[in-house]
C-alpha cells in the first residue's frame, strides 16, 4: 500500500520537486555503514507503517494505513502507540514531533483540500497559509515544528504552484527560491527547520529540473549525492538536524529508493536488506537516530528505527 504521505511528499516531489546533485562536499565517498541494525516499528493491526519523524527523546511520529486505504497519524513512545485522526478528515498525516511533544502534519478534507495541523496535548489545531488554494490537492502541508515553535512547510496555491512557508505564531512568511519555476507543479518545497534556523527542502526550475537544498534560510545551498548509482535529479531531502547532518533518500537507476545521511562530508547509505523495493529515510534527530520505512516487493511499507553505528 502506498501511503498518501508519499503522494504528497514523494509524488509531488518526485514529479520534479526535490532534487539531486552531490552531497556537500563533492569529495565525500558513498558507502553503506557496516553492521546497520534496523529495529522494526509497526502499528498493531496496520497494513502499512511509515515513521517519518523522531524527537530527541525517541518519540516517533508517522502515518499508517489499513487495507481500506484510509491513512492515519500515529505517535510511538517506546512501543506505546497513540493513533491520531482529525474528525471528519479523509486522511491524517503526522510528519514530525518536537522535544516538547508537539506534532505537526496535515489532513485531507472531504473535498480533497489539504490543511496543516498541530497536535498538542491531545488537541488539534488547523493551520492554513493565507495564499493556499482550496481545490482538491491544493492547500497547506505542515512539515515540521522546531523547539522554538517555528513551523516549516509548503502550500499549493490556486494555480497549483508550490511555495515554502515559515509560520511564526500564525505569521506566515512565503519562501520562494529565486530559481524556482512558477508554473503548475513547480515551485519551492520546505520540509524542515531546525533549532538553529537551518532549513531543508527543494525547488523545481521552469525547465523541470529539481534542486535539493539544505542550510541557512534563504541560502538555497544545493545538496548533491555522491553515489554513482544515483539517478539524476532524484534526491529527496527530508531533514537537517542541529549539527547540520542531512538525511533523505534518492532513486537508483532502476527506480529503487535508497536512504542516506551526510555529516561533515561523510555520505552513508541506509539500506534495509528486507527492502527489496527500497528504503526511505523519514527523519533524523540530534542524536543521529534515523526513522523511515522499507518497501517490500508488493509495495507495502514497514517502519524501522536505526541508531548510529559505533
Amino acid at each position: 500500500m502506498r501511503l498518501k504521505h508519499i503522494a504528497t511528499l514523494r509524488l509531488l516531489l518526485i514529479a520534479g520537486t526535490v532534487a539531486a546533485l552531490a552531497l556537500v562536499p563533492a569529495a565525500a565517498s558513498a558507502s553503506a555503514a557496516p553492521g546497520q541494525q534496523f529495529k522494526k516499528i509497526a502499528v498493531p493491526g496496520a497494513a502499512a507503517t511509515a515513521p517519518v519523524g523522531i524527537n530527541d527523546f525517541g518519540v516517533v511520529a508517522g502515518i499508517y494505513a489499513h487495507n481500506n486505504g484510509i491513512d492515519h497519524g500515529f505517535l510511538d513512545q517506546n512501543g506505546r502507540f497513540t493513533k491520531i485522526d482529525v474528525p471528519g478528515a479523509t486522511g491524517t498525516y503526522l510528519n514530525s514531533i518536537d522535544d516538547l511533544g508537539v506534532a505537526v502534519g496535515f489532513y485531507t478534507d472531504t473535498n480533497g483540500s489539504i490543511h496543516g495541523l498541530v497536535y498538542r496535548d491531545g488537541s488539534l489545531t488547523t493551520i492554513n497559509a493565507p495564499e493556499a488554494g482550496t481545490a482538491s490537492g491544493q492547500g497547506t502541508y505542515g512539515q515540521y515544528m522546531n523547539n522554538r515553535g517555528v513551523i516549516a512547510g509548503f502550500y499549493v496555491d490556486s494555480s497549483n504552484g508550490t511555495h515554502g512557508f515559515i509560520d511564526r505564531n500564525g505569521n506566515f512568511t512565503t519562501i520562494n527560491a529565486p530559481k524556482a519555476g512558477t508554473a503548475s507543479e513547480q515551485g519551492t518545497y520546505l520540509t524542515y527547520i531546525n533549532d538553529v534556523g537551518d532549513v531543508a527542502g527543494a525547488y523545481t526550475e521552469s525547465n523541470g529540473n529539481s534542486v535539493a537544498f539544505a542550510g541557512p534560510l534563504g541560502s538555497f545551498n544545493p545538496v548533491n549525492v555522491t553515489d554513482p548509482a544515483a539517478s539524476p535529479n532524484t534526491t529527496y531531502i527530508v531533514t537537517i538536524n542541529d549539527a547540520g547532518e542531512v538525511a533523505g533518500d534518492y532513486n537508483l537507476a532502476d527506480g529503487v529508493l535508497e536512504g542516506f545521511t551526510e555529516a561533515h562530508g561523510v555520505f552513508t547509505k541506509i539500506d534495509d536488506p528486507a527492502g527489496t523495493d527500497g528504503t526511505d529515510v523519514g527523519g533524523i534527530n540530534n542524536l543521529g537516530v534515523v526513522v523511515g520505512y522499507w518497501i517490500d516487493s508488493n509495495f507495502n511499507f514497514h517502519g524501522y528505527e536505526l541508531s548510529p553505528t559505533s
